[in-house]
């Protein structure tokens, strides 16, 4: 199934991310303030042209090498398609050079056709990348290479593009920008590292179709949709997923040589725009590979968190709540997952009790070390299952003994945090007025750590969540501290996938704060099993379907865009589509 582009406006909440994608043929898009005028395919004018500079085939050698169509969207952009048409309208690889000018006040029109463009002139503003999708519905040539019309380009750096496609690829993007590009970490940057992470490939890090040039064999539209082209990180999704062959030929940083456009010119943010496009591509895959993108879940066993507290462990859950629910005031608490800690529990537990919380809980889990030999005493409850839980299950079944309580404290039983860097995570929540006190990881990681995949991630869940100020913060690290209000609004099983009870967090406008720094990354136990890239990164391969379970979570409360804008004018390519 192709992906559908989505209505042009307002996104209306949905149950599933399934039943938000349709194809674009089945339904048309609805208008938004502004465009009461539908236009009709009349008002787009095509000139074609063989003025001075046109395309001539008067060598057979050369017609026969002449398959390429150029596909340039301009607005007002007269003075560098006056630089770049002369060099590339003669080229012997072209069969043509489209020009989709939208809303032109100056002599685009006059230039593009002065040198033999064919010319598509609409008098409307399209909106971002939309005029690609026209011209690739207009073009006749075998290969269409996507150009933008105010970049001064030479057939250098065009050529390797054209190339890979000769030589077997059916699309082709450029390498831009690369880590040491100050461009890298840029939002849109993120976002497109998130998708190829997404997409499995994550050698292609922010390389997209977002990013011009970058070009395609005209039957790779039959995979991808025409249409489709005006949203790139749909399209490019789209063509991951129909298994064509992508290759990445040629770096050509366009950040430099791009011209700077003021906000005032546009009543959009191109940013917030670029953003809301990842959320549509990753809600389309969602849709074809699962709520998880095809990502494993690594060892969780979910089947717990299903069971009502008047299931099979209701008798222990029930007493320690009742004991828990008869100490202090301000009763505050402590949840430690524990998996084979003989060695590190010990120091754990000495950290925390020097905090004098009203209770510790222990869900120690599956243990063969001597974990499973830990008794309890006045402080501590120690809560012994069997089987291991897997990844962060602990978590959630100890919240839903201790979510009455002021302050539910989470760390795990790993690695040893001081009492002195656990303190800030306490009193932010019960004197703060915080509900999710969250650790400041963003604020002292090292540049090359929010490169990886799991920082990448983070960062993106925040992106979309429209709290780029939270940076790198997540339920995903500890230690982190959780108000009552937090865990009565959150569902206890979501704690299980740290970032779907983020989501649900922030959507249910809790208070969510980065209180202290504390680095998790160095002092974190190593487990060759979980991390060792040569065993397939199995923990980060499990963070980022987590990520995904989330983003599916926001996808179905904000709709396909995530609640980004959609300004394009999806309605004239949809008007182009109808039968003449």
């Amino acid at each position: 199934m192709r992906p559908s582009q989505g209505k042009q406006t307002g996104q209306r909440r949905t149950r599933s991310v399934q039943k938000t994608l349709r194809p674009i043929k089945n339904r048309a898009p609805r208008r938004g303030p502004g465009h009461n005028k539908r236009p009709s395919a009349r008002s787009v004018s095509v000139q074609r042209n063989t003025a001075r500079g046109a395309i001539k085939n008067t060598n057979e050698s050369v017609t026969a090498r002449r398959d390429v169509s150029l596909i340039i969207p301009a607005h007002n952009e007269a003075s560098t398609l006056a630089k770049i048409l002369p060099r590339l309208a003669t080229w012997s690889e072209v069969k043509e050079v489209i020009v989709v000018a939208n809303a032109c006040t100056d002599a685009t029109v006059d230039v593009a056709a002065r040198f033999g463009a064919k010319v598509i002139h609409l008098s409307e503003k399209l909106g971002h990348d939309t005029g690609r999708a026209i011209g690739a519905k207009h073009a006749s040539g075998e290969f269409l290479l996507f150009l933008d019309g105010d970049i001064a380009w030479t057939r250098n750096d065009l050529r390797p593009f054209i190339g890979a496609l000769r030589e077997g690829a059916d699309v082709a993007v450029n390498r831009y920008p690369l880590p040491t590009d100050r461009t890298y970490h840029h939002p849109t940057s993120v976002a497109k590292r998130a998708l190829n992470l997404a997409l499995q490939h994550p050698e292609w890090a922010a390389s997209s179709m977002t990013t011009v040039p970058h070009g395609m064999r005209k039957s790779a539209l039959e995979v991808i949709g025409w249409q489709n082209l005006a949203i790139p990180p749909l399209a490019f999704t789209a063509a991951v997923l129909g298994g064509l062959a992508i290759k990445r030929p040629k770096y050509v940083n366009v950040g430099k040589r791009n011209r700077l456009r003021s906000r005032a010119a546009r009543d959009y943010s191109v940013k917030d725009v670029i953003l809301g496009d990842h959320v549509q591509a990753l809600a389309y895959l969602l849709s074809q590979r699962g709520v998880r993108g095809g990502f494993p879940d690594g060892t969780r066993d979910r089947s717990n968190l299903s069971q009502s507290d008047d299931d099979w462990f209701a008798p222990t859950l029930s007493a320690l709540s009742q004991s828990f629910s008869s100490i202090g005031q301000f009763r505050s608490a402590a949840v430690i997952p524990a998996h084979n800690e003989k060695q590190a529990l010990p120091g754990v537990l000495k950290e925390v009790s020097k905090l004098k919380l009203s209770r510790v809980l222990v869900v120690e889990n599956g243990s063969n070390d001597g974990t499973e030999k830990l008794d309890g005493n006045d402080e501590i409850t120690v809560w012994h299952f069997a089987r291991p839980l897997g990844h962060d299950v602990g978590r959630s079944i100890g919240a839903r003994a201790v979510r009455h309580y002021h302050c539910v404290l989470f760390v795990d039983g790993d690695f040893r945090i001081s009492h002195r860097s656990l303190i800030p995570f306490r009193d932010a929540v019960l004197w703060g007025n915080t509900d999710l006190a969250l650790n400041d990881l963003g604020r002292k990681l090292p540049l090359d750590h929010k490169r990886d995949p799991v920082s990448t991630m983070k960062s993106l869940l925040n992106l979309f969540l429209r709290r780029p100020d939270l940076d790198l913060t997540s339920l995903t690290a500890v230690p982190h501290a959780l108000s009552q209000r937090a865990l009565q609004t959150i569902p206890t099983e979501d704690l299980s996938v740290p970032p779907k009870a983020y989501v649900r967090a922030v959507l249910a406008g809790l208070e969510i704060n980065p209180v202290h720094y504390v680095d998790v990354v160095t002092t974190n136990r190593r487990r060759p099993l979980l991390h060792a890239v040569q065993n397939g990164s199995q923990l980060a391969q499990m963070i980022i379907g987590d990520h995904l379970e989330a983003i599916s979570v926001l996808v179905a409360q904000r709709g396909l865009r995530g609640g980004f804008e959609q300004p394009r004018r999806l309605d004239v390519l949809e008007s182009l589509d109808e039968p003449q």
